[in-house]
């Protein structure tokens, strides 16, 4: 995996990784809730400041998160239910 050249950022996907292969189902919902959160966060930081191609990024993830909870939370499971 190629990482960009930013420290910052491949210190987040290495963790991010990590957190995504030892998550159980819960985890991997509350991972993606947090992604989202997070994302959000930046994007609005980015706004602010006038950094576009950063709030672009952040918003980016912020819906491929959302998109991965819904296409991966089983409706019957306890997780989506609470």
């Amino acid at each position: 995996m190629r990482y960009p050249r930013d420290p910052s950022e491949a210190y987040r996907r290495v963790d991010f990784e990590a957190r995504v292969h030892g998550a159980s189902p819960r985890q991997l919902v509350d991972l993606c809730l947090e992604q989202v959160a997070g994302s959000l966060g930046r994007a609005i930081y980015a706004e602010k400041t006038g950094d576009n191609a950063a709030k672009s990024a952040a918003l980016t993830r912020a819906v491929s998160a959302l998109t991965a909870l819904q296409m991966g939370v089983d409706s019957q499971s306890p997780p989506a239910r609470r």
